[in-house]
């Protein structure tokens, strides 16, 4: 297995990014964004995003991805 798909929340991600389009960039530096949650999508609930990717296990792991000029944290569900 050289390729593993994930779930990660994104903690206090500004609502303007709760689109897929724009998840799915903020996603792929983890690794290839899969699909994004559906009440993510549609803004549902704000608080947090929920996105899968699909991770390259050989690759070094990513503590922090940027939005924006901010450094986020994430982590698995």
């Amino acid at each position: 297995m050289t390729r593993l798909a994930v779930w990660v929340r994104l903690v206090g991600l500004d609502i303007r990014y709760f689109k897929v389009d724009s998840l799915t960039q903020i996603g792929n530096p983890l690794g290839e964004t899969v699909k994004v949650y559906l009440h993510t999508a549609s803004q549902a609930r704000g608080k947090y995003a929920i996105i899968c990717v699909e991770l390259v296990l050989s690759e070094p792991l990513r503590a922090e991805i940027k939005v924006s000029k901010k450094w986020m944290r994430w982590m698995f569900l």
